[in-house]
């Protein structure tokens, strides 16, 4: 194929971009891509990557979610070959691979935070159900990859704003429980570069245990969203879920809750309360019970169990004995030094 055709087909759709015309960007898009995929050898460039995020932009502006999510899956894809090739020498540099990735993680809020509405069941088609569960794998996808530790050492070093998006999708995504502490580490060592009323939020809940701080930090955090252009659609399952952390991180250490102030530091009626700690009990069945003649809960303390205490014994284990191996060779090597007549 004449690269100069390519050129001058990507010169066009550029234009037409540019005129607004985001319907025949996404058409062109389609041609140049199947142009291109018969040349399978095709190394990946900075023009390669170019054209999937002018493709990206196209589709989002044509509001065609389901194939903008796929590309930002294959944007990454190409990122990690791309990543690779340069080992191999290829025409990528390692610069521009850093780069497009900064790039990709801001694209990537928007598959994140684009939650498609679940369709009724008794409603909807087979197709339509499965349609629903491809895209909220996709985004699962794409919101594992934006959390990594790979990812979050991007955004520590060109991108710190978007803390705020990791504070939020720890808040509403409740499957990350088993990454949370871990993330809100990294939160409080990059406090002093970022920080808003949502990474604060999680800090003095998880790691200060101020829950009254916590209450105060919750009420900023509706400012934060409704102003916010991903978050804005997401405050009231954002305030519930993290109502929902700070009940649980409250019954971790207390046996007896009152419920008068655990509605207070929810900012709940009495009554609202005790009946959203009941809605809670059941749906997460939670060893507890509602003494109402002392308007209380009463939390059954279960003991850790055993996989979990080698978990967390282990966890740390190999950067504590690399430690240990520096330390016994600084010791070794001190040691050495003061013999005499060396």
């Amino acid at each position: 194929m004449d690269e100069k055709v390519l050129d001058d087909l990507l010169s066009w759709t550029k234009f037409m971009y540019e005129c607004g015309n985001y319907g025949m960007c996404v058409s062109l898009f389609k041609y140049y891509k199947e142009i291109v995929a018969v040349d399978t050898e095709r190394p990946i460039n900075k023009d390669t990557i170019s054209t999937l995020w002018g493709q990206l932009a196209s589709n989002i502006l044509s509001k065609e979610t389901k194939v903008a999510s796929e590309l930002i899956l294959e944007t990454y894809d190409k990122l990690e070959k791309a990543e690779k090739a340069e080992a191999a020498q290829q025409k990528m540099p390692m610069r521009e691979v850093l780069l497009q990735r900064t790039w990709w993680l801001h694209w990537a809020l928007y598959a994140v935070f684009n939650i498609e509405e679940e369709p009724d069941p008794k409603q909807a088609t087979p197709a339509q159900t499965q349609e629903y569960r491809d895209a909220e794998s996709r985004r699962e996808k794409v919101l594992d990859f934006f959390i990594t530790e790979k990812s979050l050492s991007i955004i520590s070093l060109s991108c710190p704003h978007l803390f705020r998006y990791v504070g939020a999708c720890l808040i509403l995504n409740k499957r990350l429980k088993l990454v949370l502490f871990d993330t809100v580490k990294v939160l409080q060592h990059e406090c002093g570069s970022y920080s808003d009323p949502i990474t604060r939020f999680l800090l003095v809940l998880y790691t200060d245990m101020d829950f009254d701080e916590a209450q105060r930090e919750l009420q900023k955090c509706k400012l934060v969203c409704k102003g916010d252009y991903f978050l804005s659609s997401h405050w009231v399952e954002f305030e519930e879920n993290a109502r929902l952390l700070i009940f649980e991180r409250y019954c971790r250490i207390h046996q007896c809750i009152n419920i008068n102030m655990i509605a207070e530091k929810l900012n709940m009626a009495p009554e609202e309360a005790e009946l959203w700690i009941v809605k809670l009990i059941q749906s997460a069945k939670l060893d507890a019970r509602i003494d109402s003649e002392k308007s209380r809960v009463v939390m059954s303390k279960a003991p850790p169990s055993v996989y979990q205490q080698v978990i967390e014994k282990t966890k740390n284990l190999s950067f504590r004995s690399t430690m240990t191996l520096a330390n016994l060779e600084k010791s070794a090597n001190d040691r050495a030094e003061m013999r005499p007549g060396m």
